[in-house]
């Protein structure tokens, strides 16, 4: 059993990114083979973790895919959904918010800062809109997501043991 710490683990996520993420968990995979032998693993994403592991299988090459014998997606999440109790602004301060990380990211400023969760963990507009806005890379299961959207982003999984 392995359980790695990402580099957006803890007060790490406000600064990190989907494609981070899998970087580093096919970064795992692929240290798992090659120093411990390992031929097959097992993904477990909880929460925030179910978006990683999704869009591990979205992007990493066919040899670390091949491996992957079984995904257990636990508790996923739509922060999107989910901010009105997990984030301390309201609708409206969050709307503000993802314009201003909108307009950062439109003027290439994506990995400024935008504001602090929580009081003190730094996220950038990046993230905050992949968080934050609708059909962001991290917005994969929001419940007002059409069929077509669910497939687009799920669809890969077919296949998949789950």
């Amino acid at each position: 059993f392995v359980q790695p710490l990402l580099s957006s683990s803890y007060i790490g996520y406000g600064t990190g990114s989907l494609d981070r993420d899998a970087s580093e968990l096919e970064l795992l995979v692929k240290f798992l083979v090659e120093h411990r032998r390992a031929t097959a693993v097992a993904l477990v994403g909880h929460s925030t973790g179910c978006q990683d592991v999704v869009h591990l299988l979205r992007v990493t090459d066919a040899r670390v895919r091949s491996l992957v014998r079984l995904v257990v997606l636990q508790a996923p999440v739509s922060d999107r959904q989910g901010g009105g109790s997990e984030w301390e602004a309201g609708a409206a301060e969050r709307a503000q918010f993802l314009r201003q990380a909108e307009g950062l990211i439109a003027a290439g400023k994506g990995d400024d800062i935008l504001t602090k969760h929580h009081g003190f963990v730094p996220i950038t507009a990046s993230r905050y809109a992949s968080l934050m806005g609708r059909g962001g890379p991290d917005d994969m299961f929001s419940s007002d997501l059409s069929d077509a959207e669910l497939c687009d982003r799920l669809g890969h999984l077919n296949g998949t043991r789950t």
